[in-house]
């Protein structure tokens, strides 16, 4: 038996069926739970650990590191979670419909009505003086 780790509930067959004809399951339950070796060999099993559906665990002492790895996991998730709303509050601005990304070091982006004194860049200052005469 081996004991693994599911994040979600797997089902794995060898292809033997029961009296009736429906195919013999081994399910996995949420958390720890200990499957037949020959489980391992399923390529259903072997895709669950590469996609880390499903991880395999050898002893109890590894089992209690995989938990307090993921307890750890689990604490940067949420902090990042809080972080990230934090920073979404501060992205919606002042109300005005100008937005300012904390992140931005230009600042806040002109509203569209923005009175200018500066000419368009294409006019040069003879072009000024020409149309002045």
């Amino acid at each position: 038996m081996i004991k693994v780790l599911a994040n979600k509930v797997l089902a794995f067959s060898q292809g033997e069926k029961d009296s009736k004809g429906n195919l013999i399951r081994v399910k996995t339950v949420v958390g720890f739970c200990e499957l037949p070796n020959w489980v391992e060999k399923d390529p259903y099993f072997i895709a669950a650990k590469k996609d880390k559906s499903i991880l395999a665990v050898g002893s109890s002492s590894e089992s209690e590191t995989v938990l307090k790895e993921m307890e750890k996991l689990e604490a940067l998730r949420s902090e990042i979670a809080v972080l990230e709303e934090k920073r979404d509050l501060m992205v919606k601005g002042d109300g005005s419909g100008n937005t300012h990304d904390p992140d931005d070091q230009a600042g806040p982006a002109p509203s569209d009505d923005a009175q200018t004194d500066a000419p368009p860049a294409d006019i040069t200052a003879e072009k000024i003086t020409k149309s002045k005469k």
